[in-house]
This record gives structure tokens, C-alpha cells and sequence, in this order.
């Protein structure tokens, strides 16, 4: 994973994770490319672990690491590829909403662009969570647990922000089968319900400005066969901004979302149900 904080254009702060012993030789060639490859001047700082943390302890550790040190910034996941405007895009919200306590982070990536391509303003508000490729603040991180004592209490918390029975159905779901695992490999779950819980608000640009290009390799930890993933493209944003009219909440666009979401799951269990029937297995995970 890295994590880049960008001030002045000098600083610039890396984190890699670590590695098994197949792996481990290839992780330290990687860090001396990375590392010989900073040719401007400025203050490096690293956070190396001498084994693999997981996909659990590993960013939690290294993100909580990171805002120890700073105030703000922006984290890229490891199998992500970011347009330019990305970081600019980060870095203007970043100042613009410092002192906004209600604003929870900034995403990069926009699953709906057929739904705001249409839209003058240039980002949104949202309660949704996308954690591919994104900004914040340390105060946003701060408290954030890995493992949840109350998760059944703290859901009832959170009920009202659903626009539908069956998003709330849906989200129920999800964290049902993550907390019967023990959270064992996620850290984003952990975080996108932390947020869920503070109610606070998102901001989603109108294009997108991240995509994961990891997911459907076969080395990959996580696959993902979604179409919200494989029809994402990689999309600019233009400068100056066109701010929202209201800092309020687009229940709209997160209809939207959510109706495109429950499309491609539900052809997604039907295609699985064939092939458990037939060859005894799922083809989407």
C-alpha cells in the first residue's frame, strides 16, 4: 500500500507493506527501486514490517501510522491507478473542508459517472464509502476499530440513513457475514461503518478519478468480477471547481448507486446458482 502527503510539492511519504518469504526478497528490491527513484529534495519517511500483517493489521497499522504524524492526506491502495487530478482534487477539498467536522472523506472514484456526467457541479455529498482511493483528516481516522464489541447495537444507530428496506437489508447482510469471520481480512468495512455510525458526509467527484486494477488478477487477494470495476474508466477533473449549491446529502445519486448495485448482484447469484448446480462452484466470489 502507499500513502502519499503532498505539501509544497516536496513531501512525499511511502509506506509498502511486508511480505511472506516467497515474496519477502522481491518487496525489498521494490523499496530500493521506489526509494532510489525520489530524485527531488525532501524528507522521506518510511514504515517497513519485517512480516505480513495482513490485510486486516497491515493498513490498519500503517494508515494509523501515517496520521500519527499528519494532520491530513491522501491514501492509494496498492493495485490502484489514479488520474493527475486525482491528488489535486484531494488536496483543494482537503483545505476547502478542514474545519467541516461532518465531512468524512474524500473518494476518488464515482460508480454512477452515467448518473452526474450531467450535472454542472463537479462533486457530491454522500453517506456512501469508497476507500480505493481517497483523503481525509486525522480526526476522521481517529477512534476507528478494527473489531467491533457492539455491532448488532451500533446497527441500530445507523438504520435511519438507508433510503430503502432493502439497502438496509442489503448493508445488514454484508456486515453479518464480515463480523461471523471476525473482520479476520478487511480493514474498509471496519472503517466505511465507523463512518456510517459518525453520519458523516462524503464527498464523491463527479467523474471518476481511481481505478483498481488488481481485483481480477489471478494472484489477486480479493476477486472481484463486478461490472462496477471492469466498465470504470480513468476520467480527468477540470479546474476551477464548481461546488455544490448546498452542503447537503444527494439522496439521488445514492438511489442510483444502490439500483445499479442490486442489477449486477442479482445476475451475479443467478450465474452463481447455475454453476453450483451444475459444476459445483462459484464463478464470482
Amino acid at each position: 500500500m502507499k500513502v502519499l502527503k503532498k505539501q509544497n510539492q516536496k513531501d512525499f511519504i511511502l509506506l509498502v507493506m511486508g511480505g511472506d518469504k516467497l515474496t519477502q526478497q522481491k518487496i525489498i528490491i521494490l523499496r530500493e527501486k521506489i526509494l532510489q527513484s525520489i530524485d527531488w529534495q525532501c524528507d522521506v519517511f518510511t514504515l517497513f514490517s519485517k512480516t505480513n500483517l495482513g490485510c486486516k493489521m497491515g493498513p490498519y497499522r500503517a494508515i494509523s501510522w501515517f496520521f500519527a504524524n499528519e494532520s491530513q492526506g491522501i491514501v492509494l491502495e496498492d493495485d490502484c491507478l489514479p488520474s493527475l487530478s486525482f491528488f489535486h482534487f484531494c488536496d483543494i477539498m482537503l483545505q476547502k473542508y478542514q474545519n467541516h467536522e461532518n465531512i468524512g472523506i474524500i473518494s476518488g472514484m464515482q460508480f454512477c459517472t452515467h448518473y452526474t456526467k450531467n450535472f454542472s457541479q463537479d462533486y457530491f455529498f454522500t453517506k456512501s464509502v469508497h476507500t480505493n482511493g481517497w483523503a481525509t483528516w486525522r480526526r476522521i481516522w481517529e477512534n476507528v476499530a478494527m473489531d467491533f464489541k457492539d455491532f448488532q447495537g451500533n446497527f441500530e444507530e445507523i438504520i435511519p440513513l438507508f433510503i430503502s428496506k432493502k439497502e438496509k437489508a442489503q448493508c445488514k447482510k454484508i456486515f453479518d457475514i464480515w463480523q461471523k469471520k471476525g473482520f479476520e481480512d478487511a480493514w474498509d468495512y471496519q472503517f466505511g461503518f465507523h463512518l456510517l455510525y459518525k453520519k458523516t458526509l462524503n464527498i464523491s467527484p463527479k467523474n471518476n478519478l481511481v481505478i483498481n486494477i488488481g481485483l481480477t488478477h489471478q494472484n489477486a487477494t480479493h476477486k472481484i468480477f463486478d461490472d462496477f470495476f471492469h466498465k470504470l474508466t480513468l476520467q480527468e477533473m477540470h479546474f476551477p471547481l464548481t461546488d455544490p449549491k448546498e452542503i447537503t446529502r444527494d439522496i439521488n445519486l445514492e438511489i442510483e448507486y444502490f439500483k445499479n448495485f442490486k442489477k449486477k448482484n442479482l445476475i451475479f447469484r443467478i450465474i452463481n446458482k447455475i454453476s453450483r448446480t451444475f459444476f459445483k462452484k462459484h464463478i464470482f466470489k
